[in-house]
């Protein structure tokens, strides 16, 4: 992200604060730290990785209907399973609405930012780094985090692919339905693997 500097970086991390609660705003430090982190190691944009992980849930305290308002006006809604599912709301109403609030134009941190939640086929490396940097962040508890976090640091695409397995078994369970681009993701992630093995 060539046009953010520390000056951004510190901006988008006040602007975090505010929006967000307590426990929420120290998740996103911790994601935008990890991001930062897996950027490193992977030849990422160290900047463009904080800033994604400082803004991927700046709008997840926004209301559910508001975000559903934004989300259906924006007309480039083409996935009615989103609609369904509140939980994804935020990373698409972010990416809609950081442009305006805080003038990023870099489509690869946007694009992060939209589909942290979900995945999608074809993902770039600062994608995958913030989605896996969410998923195994260093405030996360659940008993396989720590041992997935020391993962992403080897192996980028065997914790996203564990994580689309988790998540698509939590939706199912749930009986919630499954965004398109995450079974575009989970298949991409499979034949890759297939691919790998032969």
């Amino acid at each position: 992200m060539k046009e953010a500097a520390k000056t951004d970086l510190l901006k988008f991390e006040q602007a975090a604060q505010k929006a967000l609660s307590k426990k929420r705003y120290e998740h996103t430090l911790a994601v935008a730290r990890l991001s930062g982190e897996l950027a490193e190691v992977y030849g990422a944009d160290v900047t463009a990785a904080k800033a994604a992980g400082l803004l991927h849930d700046i709008a997840k305290e926004i209301p559910a209907d508001v975000q559903f308002t934004i989300l259906k006006e924006s007309g480039i809604i083409n996935d009615t399973s989103l609609l369904a599912n509140p939980n994804v709301y935020h990373g698409i109403t972010a990416f809609l609405t950081v442009p305006k609030w805080f003038s990023v134009t870099d489509e690869d941190v946007l694009n992060a930012i939209r589909y942290h939640t979900t995945g999608r086929r074809g993902m770039s490396l600062l994608e995958k780094i913030v989605y896996v940097a969410d998923v195994v962040s260093y405030d996360r508890t659940y008993k396989e985090a720590e041992e997935l976090r020391e993962r992403a640091f080897s192996d980028l695409n065997g914790v996203l692919l564990y994580a689309q397995r988790f998540t698509i078994k939590k939706l199912v369970k749930q009986s919630l339905p499954i965004a398109f681009d995450s079974i575009d993701c989970y298949n991409e992630l499979c034949e890759q693997l297939s691919a790998a093995n032969k």
